[in-house]
């Protein structure tokens, strides 16, 4: 996970709320290449650059009062 508070977004504007899942960015590029019944099981993701830090998906989770799915 990436914690990107305080750095700069494509357009030079300061990153005020986003932590961002790097899992989550690869499973949606894969599903990409599977598709959802290709019948392709697995894809090999190579040259992710990761930094496993300090952080937990626990993170991620928000209270269900905030939570637009739930």
């Amino acid at each position: 996970m990436r914690d990107l508070r305080g750095t700069l977004d494509d357009h030079g504007r300061v990153i005020m709320t986003i932590k961002v899942s790097l899992a989550d960015q690869v499973c949606s590029a894969v599903q990409l290449v599977m598709g959802e019944s290709g019948g392709i099981p697995v894809a090999l993701v190579r040259g992710v650059d990761s930094d496993r830090g300090d952080h937990s998906s626990v993170e991620l989770i928000r209270l269900a009062s905030r939570d637009l799915f739930r």
